[in-house]
């Protein structure tokens, strides 16, 4: 039986061991809360005070780049107004629609693109003849 592993007494020295151990720690634990609660008695009131001060400063410049912020919104809805005004203004001088194209320009792009039409059809059959003569 002793090869198969710990007696009953090495077992119970090692269990009283882990029980102290789990006993020493919490004690650790209950004198680290313990020296925190009087460390945040006598040092809480000037730590608050050094945060109360970092918070109205990082207060101060959010409301200084919310402020900013604003202004640049604002300058650019006046530049917005200032252009759709501008282009109103030109709608109304032009008479509110933009201007035909005259008939004649019109027929002019019309026979145009005919003329265009025609003179790729002539480079066809005249390409088509010369391939039939070379071959």
């Amino acid at each position: 039986m002793a090869g198969k592993g710990k007696t009953r007494d090495e077992a119970a020295q090692a269990a009283g061991a882990s029980a102290q151990a789990i006993r020493d720690s919490a004690q650790r634990i209950w004198l680290a809360g313990l020296g925190a609660f009087e460390h945040a008695r006598t040092e809480g009131p000037r730590v608050f005070d050094a945060f109360v001060a970092q918070g109205r400063t990082l207060g101060a410049r959010a409301a200084s780049a919310a402020d900013e912020a604003l202004r640049s919104l604002l300058e650019l809805n006046e530049n917005l107004r200032g252009m759709a005004g501008r282009g109103k203004k030109r709608g109304a001088a032009a008479g509110g629609k933009r201007k035909a194209r005259p008939a004649a320009a019109k027929k002019r792009k019309a026979a145009g693109v005919r003329a265009g039409k025609a003179r790729a059809a002539k480079k066809r059959k005249a390409g088509g003849t010369r391939r039939k003569a070379r071959a």
